[in-house]
C-alpha cells in the first residue's frame, strides 16, 4: 500500500481491544433492559442526553458545522415475561438555538429476548448501537437522526455479536412526491480470547435504497452498498494502560446497477485504553472513489450537502488522532468527551472535531400487574 499505511500497519502488528469503530461508544449506546425473572411488571424509562459536537472543517467536501441538542426519552415498559417486553415512549428533542422548535416522536417497541437472541420491532436500537465504522454510519446520527424504526435481530453470545436490521426511513404513498427510502444493515464480530490476548473479526455492511413506483417523484432510483471486513487484536496489561490494540479494515462501496467506478478504502488504527476511562488511538484512512450513503462526510470522495456542489476527489488520505474520556459521574450518569484532530494529505490541512456528551438513563419500577383469575 502507500508509504503511510505501510508504516502504520507494521507498527500495529506489535501493539494490539475489541473495540467497534476506533473509539468506544458504550456510554451512548441504547439497549432494551430486561429485568431477570420478572413478569407482569411495569417500569418507567427515563433517558436524558445533552449532545454537543463541533466540526471545524475547511474543505470542499464539507464545511464546518456545530450540532448541539437536548434529548429526553420518556416511556412506559411492560415486561410481560422474562423474555417479552413492550414499550411506548416519546422522544423529545430540542436543538440549542433560540428559534428551534421542540420535536416530539411517539414510538412503540416490541422486544423478544432469550438465550442471547433478540427480536426487536418498531423503534429499534439505533445509530451507534450498531457498532459500525464512522465511515459507514456516522456516529453523529445520534443527534441528526435520533431514532430508527424497522425490525432488528441481534445475537449476543460468547464468541459472536451480531446486529442485522431493516431501517425504514421514508414511506411512499400513492401520488406522493417523496421517494421511498430504506436501509438494510449488518454488523457482526466473531471473537476469541486466549489468556490476555483477544482476536476479533468484524464484518459490516450497509445497503441503502431510494426509489419507489407509486409516487410522482422524477428523481432517479438509487441503490448503494458499502461493506467492510477487518481484524482486531488486543493485549491486556492490567496496569495504568488497561490494554493496547490494533483495528484494521478493508472496505468496498458500489452504486448497484450502475457502471460507475467502485470505491475502496483501508482503515488502520492502533491505540490503548487506560484504567481510568481514557482511550486514545492513531488511525490512517486511504480511500479511492469511496462513497457511503450514511457515512461521515470527511471519508467520502464526493461532497456532502454542506460542501461545494458537485465537488469530487478521487483519493482521500487522512491521518487521525483520537482522544476519548468516559466516566460515570454518579450512578447512571455518564460523561463522554472526545477530541479528534486529523491531517488531510489531499488538502494539506489540519482540521478537527470535538464533542461532549452527558447522559442519564434509568428504569424505575412502577407497579405489578395482577393476572385475573380465569374460571
Amino acid at each position: 500500500m502507500l508509504r503511510h499505511f505501510s508504516i502504520l500497519f507494521i507498527i500495529s502488528c506489535f501493539v494490539h481491544t475489541n473495540t467497534h469503530g476506533q473509539i468506544l461508544q458504550v456510554s451512548l449506546e441504547n439497549e432494551t433492559r430486561f429485568h431477570d425473572s420478572v413478569s407482569n411488571q411495569v417500569f418507567f424509562h427515563l433517558d436524558s442526553k445533552v449532545l454537543f459536537k463541533n466540526n471545524e472543517y475547511f474543505n470542499p467536501l464539507v464545511e464546518g458545522y456545530t450540532l448541539f441538542s437536548n434529548q429526553l426519552d420518556l416511556g412506559i415498559q411492560y415486561q410481560i415475561s422474562p423474555y417479552v417486553q413492550v414499550s411506548a415512549h416519546t422522544l423529545l428533542q430540542k436543538d440549542v438555538a433560540y428559534n428551534t422548535q421542540l420535536k416530539a416522536y411517539p414510538l412503540l417497541r416490541l422486544t423478544v429476548k432469550k438465550n442471547g437472541y433478540s427480536l426487536i420491532a418498531g423503534s429499534i436500537l439505533p445509530h451507534v448501537s450498531h457498532k459500525l465504522l464512522d465511515a459507514l454510519y456516522a456516529y453523529e446520527r445520534l443527534i441528526t437522526n435520533p431514532y430508527e424504526q424497522g425490525i432488528q435481530i441481534k445475537i449476543e453470545k460468547k464468541h459472536i455479536w451480531s446486529d442485522t436490521w431493516l431501517l425504514w426511513e421514508q414511506m411512499q404513498y400513492p401520488q406522493s412526491p417523496l421517494q421511498e427510502k430504506f436501509l438494510v444493515g449488518h454488523s457482526s464480530v466473531l471473537k476469541t480470547q486466549y489468556k490476555k490476548s483477544s482476536l476479533s473479526i468484524p464484518i459490516q455492511g450497509v445497503v441503502s435504497h431510494r426509489g419507489g413506483q407509486i409516487g410522482t417523484s422524477n428523481l432517479p432510483t438509487i441503490s448503494q452498498a458499502t461493506v467492510g471486513i477487518g481484524f482486531q487484536f488486543s493485549y491486556q496489561l492490567n496496569r495504568f494502560i488497561k490494554d493496547i490494540y490494533t483495528e484494521n479494515y478493508f472496505l468496498l462501496s458500489k452504486e448497484l446497477g450502475s457502471q460507475l467506478t467502485s470505491g475502496k478504502a483501508i482503515f488502520a488504527n492502533i491505540g490503548f485504553r487506560s484504567q481510568y476511562g481514557i482511550q486514545s488511538s492513531i488511525g490512517y484512512w486511504q480511500g479511492h472513489d469511496f462513497v457511503a450513503s450514511h457515512g461521515a462526510p470527511i471519508f467520502q470522495s464526493v461532497a456532502s450537502q454542506l460542501g461545494t456542489p458537485f465537488f469530487y476527489t478521487k483519493k482521500r488520505e487522512i491521518l487521525f488522532w483520537r482522544f476519548l474520556y468516559q466516566h460515570e459521574l454518579a450512578k447512571s450518569i455518564f460523561l463522554d468527551i472526545r477530541l479528534e484532530p486529523y491531517y488531510d494529505f489531499g488538502f494539506e490541512k489540519i482540521e478537527y472535531t470535538y464533542g461532549a456528551y452527558i447522559r442519564y438513563v434509568n428504569d424505575i419500577h412502577l407497579l405489578n400487574v395482577k393476572k385475573t383469575k380465569q374460571y
